[in-house]
């Protein structure tokens, strides 16, 4: 487990949470981006750090995911959804060394948007926490639990 007590760290989080949040300003389907950038080669080197050179600006990041990623319109989350679902991926893949598959596998956005009106007041390490519990007890049926 890693610490995220630098503020690299947060600006490295920070900066995929506002590109996520860009892609609601384009009409990008969220569901399908978020899929996209935690499942593709491109977005899981970026939440990895191994394509470190995207970060340097998150214009030049949010150019980057629209090449590489397969997009289209649809529906959208609001903005501040999607920049913490963003955020909260690069924490969890950062401090509980997991990879961006094993993240969607848990806790994929459509079923962070069901929860988002309580885990938006809640700790990212209080979240996580609570995906990996509500998973284990009820499967991938999170509709269950609410």
């Amino acid at each position: 487990m890693t610490e995220f007590n630098d503020k690299i760290e947060h600006w490295f989080a920070d900066s995929i949470g506002k590109c996520f949040a860009m892609s609601v300003k384009d009409g990008y389907d969220s569901y399908m981006f978020s899929k996209e950038f935690l499942s593709s080669d491109w977005g899981s080197g970026l939440l990895l750090e191994k394509r470190i050179r995207e970060y340097e600006s998150v214009p030049y990041m949010y150019a980057k995911a629209k090449k590489n990623l397969e997009l289209k319109q649809g529906v959208t989350y609001e903005e501040y959804l999607m920049w913490m679902y963003g955020y909260l991926v690069k924490y969890w893949v950062t401090t509980k060394d997991v990879t961006p598959q094993e993240v969607w596998e848990v806790l994929p956005i459509d079923k962070f948007d069901k929860l988002f009106l309580f885990y938006h007041t809640q700790g990212w390490n209080y979240i996580i926490k609570d995906a990996y519990k509500r998973r284990s007890r009820q499967g991938s049926n999170i509709e269950q639990l609410m």
